[in-house]
């Protein structure tokens, strides 16, 4: 995407970060900018995010708001609101499924999982957290040292381990980067391999999300991305498929735990 912001084209870039980071630091820039916010960037943002619920949701909202020339401030800031009291409304929601020493298995690099994940830490120190590393970003490996940092006890493997390490765990949570009407999930590829494999143990998948989060679309196609990002041999003449996202059904989630 050409003739946007310098802060914006960063933000399209960054192939590491969870929808809810992206779209706080989507927010912080129009707020900071509003002389920057006009309908064709919005249009334009809204079609390059519609992976994204939350982030589809948020421009949907904010081109309402200005094509009826109403000023955005107050918008920008009950976003701010609503996402420094998700966290703990969803903590809320999780304490019940978190036993003394529980062993807790996830992957990718989500900030609603970061935040619900401190605030467990405040009150208690008697968890792991195992987290896949996410490839071809890797942006699980982000996720494990934020958690570290958190003092929180972590271990990051690779998506090969899934098996193993599921089994070993008590409880799969992910988040979500879209619900679709029946609830299936869309989320990092590698969360239906964690899904099945939890199913196969009999092992809970609890979902995190906000309601943002919701659509009303009953289905899903995947993006393809680059395939440099798997192979660098640019001359090879195998087939590389490259999916960020993947659908979970369903009937494999315990919860969805939202607010």
């Amino acid at each position: 995407m050409t003739d946007v912001p310098e802060k914006i084209g960063e933000i399209l870039n960054n192939n590491t970060s969870g929808s809810k980071e992206l779209l706080s630091e989507l927010n912080n820039y129009f707020a900071q900018s509003p002389e920057k916010i006009n309908l064709q960037l919005l249009t334009k943002l809204r079609e390059e995010f519609r992976e994204f619920s939350a982030i589809e949701n948020y421009f949907n909202n904010l081109i309402t708001i200005i094509e009826a020339n109403k000023n955005p401030k107050e918008f920008f800031d009950e976003f701010n609101y609503r996402e420094n009291s998700l966290p703990q409304l969803l903590m809320t929601k999780l304490e019940s499924f978190i036993k003394p020493n529980i062993k807790i298995i996830t992957l990718s690099n989500s900030k609603t999982l970061l935040d619900v994940f401190s605030l467990l830490r405040k009150k208690r120190n008697d968890f792991e957290i195992i987290v896949s590393e996410s490839r071809p970003q890797k942006e699980g490996a982000i996720m494990a040292e934020k958690l570290s940092g958190l003092g929180i006890k972590t271990r990051l493997i690779t998506e090969a381990m899934i098996g193993s390490a599921a089994k070993e765990a008590d409880v799969g949570i992910i988040g979500a980067d879209k619900i679709l009407k029946d609830n299936s999930v869309i989320n990092k590829t590698g969360s239906l391999t964690l899904a099945i494999v939890l199913n196969f143990y009999s092992k809970p998948l609890l979902v995190l999300a906000d309601k943002s989060k919701k659509s009303s679309e009953i289905s899903f196609t995947p993006k393809l991305y680059p395939p440099e990002e798997i192979t660098k041999n640019k001359k090879s003449m195998t087939q590389v498929t490259n999916y960020y996202f993947e659908r979970v059904d369903t009937t494999l989630i315990t919860n969805i735990l939202t607010d």
